[in-house]
């Protein structure tokens, strides 16, 4: 059923979209051959005629388009009526094209709005983060995203996703689970208010700052290396950097040193951004040596290495946790915590989101701006990281996953979330949809302020040719999506 609800939500943007094209195509007596709902690829589901207005359903459901008597060479309406798109003044032309994204942040307001009156209070996205117990041996919760039992990830690890506890508990401490944070002095109620220097709002933060910060990662920075040889090579004077040791003979060992405190961002911690280190990876012989020292003084030579492959072993430890919590109105800085290698630090914590509270119409108002703004803002940020590459395109996914995850969170958090989801994917149509890319709106708006630029009409074939070489970049990359998003749940990664 909550899918069925969020299928019926965002066909509900689909048509807003269009609407606006074509109430302001009909404001300035502009002629609309046909309204579609879907792509016209594939069959037609429906088809209906109104006046001069067809109505058409395809079958292939994303997206939606109005036509124009200019789209259609075999129309009958004079090449000079000034009932045709193409006639009218510039203007005229820019406010339909952008009519459907202006529609589509009007929803999307409207429908925050709503929620915030009927609800009373709207998310803000900050969170109090709290521990909630040390772990203990008999505990199964711990703070880690990444780790799987029997095949299916736990995110986090809760007693609730635990049906036979005694075998969870086994397979934890089969992964090597340490809770180091036993002697950091943390109490449960303590609010977690910095990590590493960095302020703590994000319900995500404690897990990935473990996370990140993980034992033998099997990366190093070079600033850590270049520390880790001079100390090696202090104690082995005879050996040259990259000179391979003779087999079985001792290297001298310097003791092993943690490695420097990992820093994220707001936009990592929000889960906007993807955290880019510029550590160098080690490699698999590298990572053999590592395994193989502990917490050895010497190291028996394999005669297949150098100190340089001994000092990324040796450098290849642990980045430390400083947590900082407030305790009874007072902030107090627990001992250093240091996670294992799967990113397990031994605490269950709890977050709780500090709600921005309703208090009458215009109280919404500035509520549902703020909300939005907050929220389009880590759009923007995504969208961005996106195109630069730091976010790889595997995470591009299309209706089907999102269909999913709406239905989930009506599932799991109730309608109001359902719908503040909807409006985000409204202003998210908006945003994508205004990129100065040919066949999208924002294509249309440029071509027009090109022509505006240009002081005549550009030529139709070639923007039809450019327009139609993106239309079908863009169908495969809706392909490509839908690859994602099926994968992506038989997989059971969504």
């Amino acid at each position: 059923m909550s899918i069925i609800i969020m299928i019926l939500l965002l066909s509900v943007l689909v048509l807003v979209h269009e609407a606006g094209h074509f109430f302001a195509a009909k404001m300035f007596k502009m002629k609309v051959s046909a309204f579609g709902f879907g792509l016209p690829i594939g069959p037609t589901l429906w088809e209906k005629q109104f006046g001069d207005l067809t109505v058409r359903i395809h079958a292939f459901l994303l997206g939606g388009y109005v036509s124009f008597p200019d789209d259609e060479p075999e129309n009958s309406l004079p090449a000079d009526s000034p009932d045709r798109f193409a006639n009218k003044p510039i203007y005229q032309r820019f406010i339909v094209i952008s009519a459907g994204v202006l529609a589509n942040i009007v929803c999307a307001f409207v429908i925050v709005l709503i929620t915030a009156l009927l609800w009373g209070q709207l998310p803000s996205n900050q969170y109090d983060v709290k521990f909630e117990k040390v772990i203990e041996k008999s505990d199964i919760a711990f703070s880690t995203i990444d780790l799987s039992y029997n095949g299916k990830p736990l995110l986090p690890i809760t007693k609730s996703l635990a049906k036979d506890s005694d075998e969870l508990i086994e397979y934890l401490y089969r992964k090597s689970v340490s809770p180091s944070a036993e002697n950091s002095g943390a109490q449960k109620g303590d609010k977690i208010v910095k990590i590493n220097n960095s302020e703590i709002t994000s319900r995500f933060a404690l897990r990935l700052y473990a996370m990140y910060s993980a034992k033998h990662d099997g990366k190093v920075s070079e600033r850590q290396l270049e520390t880790v040889y001079e100390n090696l090579k202090r104690l082995n004077h005879a050996y040259e950097q990259n000179e391979i040791i003779l087999k079985d003979s001792l290297v001298k060992l310097p003791s092993q040193q943690s490695e420097e405190k990992i820093y994220l961002d707001n936009n990592v911690l929000r889960g906007v951004a993807i955290y880019q280190d510029k550590q160098i990876e080690l490699t698999d012989k590298q990572k053999e040596i590592r395994d193989s020292i502990k917490n050895d003084k010497y190291w028996l030579a394999d005669g297949e290495s150098s100190l340089t492959d001994i000092a990324y072993a040796l450098s290849d430890n642990v980045h430390p946790l400083d947590i900082t919590v407030e305790r009874m109105g007072q902030r107090i800085d627990l001992n250093t915590i240091y996670p294992n290698e799967s990113g397990l630090i031994g605490i269950s914590y709890t977050a709780d989101e500090k709600m921005m509270p309703v208090k009458g119409f215009f109280s919404a108002i500035g509520v549902s701006c703020k909300y939005l703004y907050n929220e389009t803002s880590g759009m923007l940020i995504t969208l961005k990281q996106l195109f630069t590459g730091k976010i790889p395109l595997k995470y591009l996914h299309s209706i089907v996953v999102v269909t999913k995850i709406g239905g989930n969170i009506i599932d799991n958090q109730g309608i109001f979330y359902g719908l503040l989801l909807t409006a985000m994917i409204s202003m998210n149509l908006a945003i994508f949809n205004f990129l100065p890319i040919p066949a999208l709106d924002g294509g249309h708006a440029l071509f027009l302020i090109l022509e505006k630029i240009h002081g005549k009409p550009l030529d139709e074939k070639i923007i039809e040719k450019i327009s139609s070489t993106f239309f079908m970049l863009l169908i495969l990359l809706m392909v490509f999506m839908l690859c994602n998003d099926f994968y992506a749940i038989f997989t059971q990664k969504i």
